[in-house]
């Protein structure tokens, strides 16, 4: 297992080989993922604020000098990709995603290549620090796919069966008699990433990692306020301090993920301070979504009782 990482935490200290980046200040940063997300089209571009220390690298230098390693170690022709990989660590790994960058934004939707004396470029970008508002995000799925076409008819099946008979089986699930309790995941307001715990001012004030969980369950299980609770599914268990909520559904208890940093060998020196138990010592590594395959994290069946802090198992 190889990892990037600048931490050696929950993950990472599985890994045999850790590669560290340099941190999120110390790189330029085009936002790309979270645009997927956005409701207005707003492009920005963010500079590195401090110059790298030296000696380090940056995820741009680790994954290039990885690809053109890989390659070579596979035998992988494709004389055009390794002059590639080669030119673009001779040219400084961040100068040629700059230039990268700069092209994708030129001859996109909303590019200079089709508006010459409006459209985006990179230099337009880091002449506007907060970004530009474009309007509204708009449709796309439509253009692509006449797009490859390729002038004959495409035909798109909305209605694969595997997702009908998929449909029925969730459908003849809602009859199940409901689990007494389940338990839901929750992102807190501080908490970005397990990573975040790391810093002061992210971990400050009231303690975050707690049980958040309706009246009316609590009083029915003598559960009282800031009290620790013994909460358990199918395959763990672990003892938490409760806090009750009216903003909770009945039947719901919920935890924030990201935390459960008081395992051995982790290096996260404050985050090891707020360490909190981890909502994945209670997820059921058996049940698995049927149809992709990939892990239910939410709705587990859990019971809760009043407990102590000593109840971890």
């Amino acid at each position: 297992m190889v990892a990037i990482d600048f931490y050696l935490n929950e993950t990472t200290r599985h890994a045999q080989l850790i590669l560290p980046p340099v941190s999120p200040l110390e790189r330029d940063h085009f936002d790309l993922v979270f645009q997927l997300f956005a409701v207005r089209n707003a492009p920005r571009w963010s500079p590195a604020v401090f110059v790298p220390p030296r000696g380090t690298q940056t995820d741009a230098q680790i994954v290039l000098q990885l690809a053109r390693r890989l390659r070579a170690a596979r035998g992988l022709s494709g004389r055009a990709i390794a002059v590639l990989h080669r030119a673009l660590l001779a040219l400084d790994p961040e100068r040629g995603l700059r230039l990268v960058l700069d092209l994708a934004l030129r001859t996109g939707p909303m590019g200079s290549l089709r508006h010459p004396f409006k459209g985006l470029t990179l230099g337009k970008l880091r002449r506007h620090p907060h970004g530009i508002d474009l309007g509204p995000m708009e449709a796309c799925l439509a253009d692509r796919l006449r797009s490859t076409a390729t002038g004959k008819k495409m035909t798109i099946d909305l209605a694969p069966q595997e997702l009908v008979d998929e449909l029925h089986r969730a459908e003849r699930s809602l009859l199940d008699a409901a689990p007494e309790l389940m338990l839901i995941g929750r992102r807190e307001a501080r908490t970005l990433n397990s990573w975040s715990h790391n810093l002061p001012k992210l971990v400050s004030g009231r303690d975050r990692c707690v049980l958040h969980l309706h009246t009316k369950d609590a009083q029915a299980r003598g559960i009282k306020d800031q009290g620790v609770v013994k909460l358990a599914s199918r395959v763990g268990t672990l003892s938490v301090v409760a806090r009750l909520s009216e903003h909770v559904m009945p039947g719901v208890v919920t935890l924030p993920h990201g935390y459960g940093h008081g395992r051995e060998g982790i290096r996260m020196t404050l985050a090891t301070r707020h360490a909190g138990v981890s909502i994945n010592d209670l997820t059921d590594p058996g049940e698995i979504d049927p149809l992709s395959g990939t892990a239910i994290l939410n709705g587990v069946p859990v019971s809760i009782e009043p407990g102590s802090a000593g109840d971890n198992e």
